[in-house]
């Protein structure tokens, strides 16, 4: 998604939970149309801070495309409450929280 928005000359702030992931976005692309935050999504009082960074940097947020996500993959039961909640931290509260 990003290299195909920075293909059409625009501009993208792109968030990974995974800091070791951040230099390699960068150095592919020029950094006047692309910033590249850390962001744990399940992380509520992250959220504000990586929006305002956005908005400091380009002066506004057009869109925003949320596509944090996990599964569990595993036998047909219940699964135990800390992956349970993990789940639902990341793709409910990940989602609401940016709202």
């Amino acid at each position: 998604m990003t290299g195909h928005v920075l293909k059409n000359d625009d501009i993208v702030v792109a968030t990974l939970r995974n800091s070791d992931m951040l230099a390699d976005p960068t150095s592919q692309h020029d950094n006047n149309r692309l910033l590249v935050l850390k962001l744990d999504v399940t992380i509520s009082s992250e959220m504000p801070l990586v929006f305002q960074k956005a908005i400091d940097a380009f002066g506004c947020i057009d869109v925003v495309f949320n596509n944090a996500g996990i599964g569990l993959i595993g036998e047909n039961k219940m699964p135990p409450e800390s992956e349970a909640r993990r789940l639902f931290e990341t793709n409910y509260w990940g989602a609401v929280n940016e709202l």
